[in-house]
């Protein structure tokens, strides 16, 4: 545990989340100060886009304004501009290539395809560290080498002219570099579902496991499916 703590101290001291004055825990606390300075980063990371020049935003000074001026869009209007991307053409939501295509669930008809940009995939990265950071600095039974299992949906569907497709929560449970963390990555891709719970129940199950990440409705789902492979009434039995 001594060595856990010193390593959460070495990650808040050199780690640019911990310095950020408004990352995601401390954007909570400075509501306003958080928007404005995501409105500027915003402006930053897009500016010289096509959808940059088609919201016209370099005529938007402030988050106040962006809120007034530029009113919210469904996929239909995106659409057209990660048709693009897809096709390969660059500099149309974001500066470059994306890092990754999203694919979504389909809970509206059709799964949709999402570009993420490095910028957008770095967020997810930092507030996912800060959640886990808060739980090792407040939890005294977790720690860094805590056992830890990642509940997630395929993490490659397919490539896009290089460029991998796959759902946010495998692609984010398999990127994370923590140690001791189930299930193996090839696991994800198993397309029955039942089989691929058997096989990380059997991997995992005689490790001492202190932490499950995902998607709720994953994790509900998966403690169902556990409860019935092991023959126990009660998770806290397993």
């Amino acid at each position: 545990m001594e060595n856990t703590k010193n390593i959460i101290n070495f990650i808040y001291q050199n780690n640019t989340i911990s310095q950020n004055k408004f990352g995601i825990i401390e954007s909570l606390k400075n509501p306003i100060a958080a928007q404005e300075k995501a409105f500027f980063n915003l402006i930053k990371n897009i500016k010289d886009t096509a959808i940059y020049k088609e919201l016209k935003l370099d005529k938007i000074k402030n988050h106040y304004e962006l809120i007034k001026k530029v009113p919210l869009h469904d996929y239909n209007f995106y659409e057209k501009f990660i048709n693009k991307i897809i096709a390969g053409e660059e500099n149309q939501m974001f500066i470059g290539k994306p890092k990754y295509f999203f694919s979504s669930s389909g809970t509206t008809n059709n799964s949709k395809t999402i570009p993420c940009s490095n910028e957008i995939f770095s967020v997810f990265n930092q507030s996912l560290t800060e959640y886990l950071l808060y739980l090792y600095q407040n939890l005294n039974d977790i720690s860094l080498e805590s056992d830890s299992i990642s509940i997630g949906a395929k993490h490659t569907i397919e490539e896009i002219n290089g460029v991998q497709k796959g759902y946010l929560s495998g692609i984010l449970a398999t990127s994370s570099s923590r140690i001791n963390k189930y299930p193996s990555p090839e696991y994800f891709q198993i397309d029955n579902y039942s089989e691929r719970i058997s096989k990380i129940y059997f991997e995992a199950k005689d490790k001492d496991i202190k932490l499950i990440t995902g998607v709720p409705a994953h994790i509900f789902a998966f403690f169902n499916e556990i409860l019935n492979l092991s023959g126990k009434q009660k998770i806290q039995e397993i």
